[in-house]
């Protein structure tokens, strides 16, 4: 009996050893690093008031580097609903507009090389434009 739980932990724990290797590989797989956010609550005349957030992050994957940009907001700015829009800005190409429900995050590829700069625009209903 003795033995059977030996082998069972010594198989436990190379099941453990193996799953935070294969969690720190996902960790460090994609960094990201900051350009720019903001978090501000609006309230349009007549209608909800509401969390609005966006962020841009330079991010990498594999060996290519991209433009995030991500908006949301929390509630219908005005009814029937709201629809949130981001584009990414890299150093020397930017992505159309984008457009979702609730939130929308738009990538960019920028190729090989850590972006020296990058931004974010971010809107609301076409309106309440801001960048990152």
């Amino acid at each position: 009996m003795k033995s059977k739980f030996k082998k069972k932990s010594r198989g436990l724990i190379a099941l453990g050893g193996i799953a935070v290797v294969l969690a720190s590989s996902f960790a460090f797989a994609a960094p990201a690093y900051a350009l720019g956010s903001f978090n501000v609550k609006l309230t349009a005349s007549g209608c909800t008031q509401g969390d609005y957030y966006g962020q841009s992050t330079r991010y990498g994957s594999g060996s290519e580097w991209y433009i995030r940009a991500t908006t949301s907001y929390t509630n219908p700015i005005c009814l029937p609903g709201n629809v949130d829009g981001a584009r990414a800005i890299g150093p020397s190409s930017a992505t159309s507009w984008q457009y979702n429900n609730t939130s929308v995050v738009v990538y960019l590829d920028v190729g090989l090389t850590y972006p020296a700069s990058g931004a974010g625009q971010h809107s609301v209903n076409g309106g309440y434009t801001r960048n990152t």
